[in-house]
C-alpha cells in the first residue's frame, strides 16, 4: 500500500504517532533551520517514504516511532551535511 496525500486521515493518524519525535529533534537543532511547518511537512516526507518501503510497521507504533526516529536523524544529518 503506498500512502500519498489523498489519503491524509491515515498519514494524520500515524504522524501523530511520531510527531513528538520532530518536535524533540526541532528543539535540539534550534539553528533556526525551518519554519515548524517545514518540520512537519519533512517529518510527514520521512514518514510517507518509511510506511511506503515498510508498510508493517503501520501496525506496530512502537518499532514505528524507533524506524522513524532513525530515519529522520539521517535525513536531518543529510540535510545538514548539504547546507555547510
Amino acid at each position: 500500500m503506498h500512502y500519498t496525500y489523498s489519503t491524509i486521515s491515515t498519514l494524520e493518524l500515524h504522524y501523530s504517532k511520531v510527531q513528538a519525535i520532530v518536535q524533540h529533534m526541532r528543539a535540539l537543532y534550534a539553528k533556526n533551520l525551518w519554519l515548524i511547518s517545514d518540520w512537519d511537512t519533512e517529518g510527514q516526507y520521512v514518514l510517507t517514504e518509511l510506511l511506503n518501503n515498510f508498510p508493517e510497521l503501520s501496525y506496530d507504533t512502537v518499532r514505528l516511532q524507533l524506524a522513524f526516529r532513525t530515519h529522520f536523524v539521517k535525513h536531518l544529518s543529510t540535510i545538514l551535511f548539504y547546507q555547510d
